[in-house]
């Protein structure tokens, strides 16, 4: 599914009004009545002001959430779970998060590192591509720490240092 999708079908407004007709119904959140002067709408469902919390890092959401499953996320904690995914260690990548993008692949910028050595790989270094997902810096390609043969190594210079955003938002 591509990110637009995931914004446009998964963020929701949060919306402040007063409870409905019935007053007393449960909360989406708790399950207990909502018996408080104002509720939040939600889902199209009644929350107390409460229980509106991303379920990850259980911080309140005060404008804006995202949902799966019925659960509410924060931006980043949505992201982390249904996002793109670092080549890397796997877990999700925020929005927030610098990344290195060599190629297709996406890696945090920790987990953007030579195999060897395990030296993070820095904007305008050269490093040798060992497969999608693993390279060695020219430190180490130099000194054969390698497998071997090493003569069929693709040398690249890597170039691009930029926030997710810019992946996921042109």
């Amino acid at each position: 599914m591509a990110f637009g999708s995931v914004l446009q079908h998964n963020q929701h407004n949060i919306g402040r009004g007063e409870p409905p007709s019935g007053l007393g119904d449960p909360c989406a959140g708790c399950n207990k009545p909502i018996l408080d002067k104002f509720l939040l709408n939600v889902l199209e469902r009644g929350w107390h002001a409460t229980c509106v919390r991303c379920c990850e890092c259980h911080q309140p959401l005060a404008d804006k959430c995202f949902s799966r499953e019925s659960k509410l996320y924060c931006r980043n904690d949505f992201f982390r779970r249904y996002g793109t995914k670092c080549s890397g260690c796997g877990q999700g990548i925020a929005p927030s998060d610098l990344v290195r993008k060599p190629r297709d692949k996406v890696f945090h910028l920790n987990c953007f590192t030579c195999c060897i050595c395990r030296k993070q790989i820095s904007t305008g270094e050269q490093l040798y591509v060992l497969d999608d997902n693993k390279f060695i810096c020219k430190d180490d390609y130099i000194l054969g720490k390698g497998p071997h043969p090493m003569t069929d190594l693709n040398c690249v210079t890597f170039v691009r240092h930029r926030k997710m955003k810019t992946y996921f938002w042109r």
